[in-house]
């Protein structure tokens, strides 16, 4: 397993992400990973790759973190962001159209025709689920009509990669890293759980991508001056999701300390109504001993 101070290389802290499929001698397996999720948008496989930058993405006020996607422009001029979050986003999905309007809108050249704008593709890889609607850890939107379904224009194409899915969904590992996508998102998972890494490390022995990968990762913890920078990004992840955790506990016990103040209020309405606790309880479904209690402190 990569590691350096026995620690695993966790794939999920985008700084180690970056390490990995940002730089330039690992475009072969950026491609490789960018083909196999968008098998099914790509007119043709990409066969070459520039990486750009995200500053035209301006911060968004609300990041709590500064932002290390992996963004790249295609051989068919084609724009793909790869975003990762641990932390649990609520606006995600704002969040993620206002960063691919920036990038959309970047491509404006004065006095260039709008037909020249190419189409942006953000990528959500993340570690929450963020639409509990569908079991399908891979998800694409586009901009459609309402009835027929039919595409307004390709120009707008949004993908999550919810990961706690992928490990409900994955139950023959296997099996799994012979399949395109799957092995690079075990490949992610793989900081986090010995067995998916031993599964990778055999797989690997006939699969030359997944070799590269593998000694790509552990090179990270082989070099003190990036472990150094791993850790910290890694802690400043950890903190913003225990402050989100955090935060949504306190939101959940204000919420239910608020039901319990109106249910209160509500038993003693009744009873000033001349109401009886059992006709309360019947109309209610509120225990009768909750009723009792309050009736007896009004007195």
């Amino acid at each position: 397993m990569p590691i350096y101070h026995n620690e695993p290389i966790d794939l999920m802290v985008d700084y180690a992400f970056k390490q990995l499929f940002g730089q330039a001698r690992n475009k072969d397996l950026l491609m490789s990973f960018l083909n196999a999720l968008l098998t099914n948008s790509l007119a043709s496989p990409i066969i070459s790759v520039q990486f750009g930058n995200t500053e035209q993405a301006q911060e968004y006020r609300e990041d709590k973190l500064s932002r290390m996607d992996v963004f790249v422009e295609t051989d068919q001029q084609e724009r793909i962001n790869i975003e990762m979050q641990v932390a649990h986003d609520y606006g995600m999905a704002k969040r993620t159209l206002y960063y691919w309007a920036e990038l959309y809108r970047g491509q404006v050249v004065s006095g260039a025709s709008y037909q020249e704008l190419h189409r942006v593709i953000t990528i959500n890889l993340i570690d929450f689920v963020q639409f509990p609607s569908t079991d399908r850890y891979h998800t694409s939107y586009h901009v459609v009509e309402d009835q027929t379904h039919e595409r307004l224009s390709d120009a707008l194409e949004v993908h999550f990669v919810e990961m706690p899915k992928l490990r409900k969904t994955i139950t023959d590992l296997e099996k799994a890293v012979q399949d395109p996508l799957e092995k690079w998102l075990l490949l992610l998972e793989s900081g986090k759980n010995k067995t998916i890494h031993h599964v990778l490390e055999v797989a690997a022995m006939n699969d030359v991508e997944l070799k590269k990968a593998l000694d790509e990762v552990e090179e990270i913890g082989r070099n003190p001056e990036n472990w150094a920078l791993y850790i910290s990004r890694k802690k400043a992840i950890l903190d913003e999701v225990s402050r989100e955790a955090s935060y949504r506990e306190r939101i959940e016990k204000a919420h239910e300390q608020g039901m319990e103040k109106a249910r209160i209020e509500l038993i003693q309405l009744m009873l000033s109504k001349k109401l009886s606790p059992e006709e309360i309880t019947n109309l209610t479904d509120i225990p009768l001993e909750d009723i009792k209690k309050i009736a007896e402190s009004i007195h």
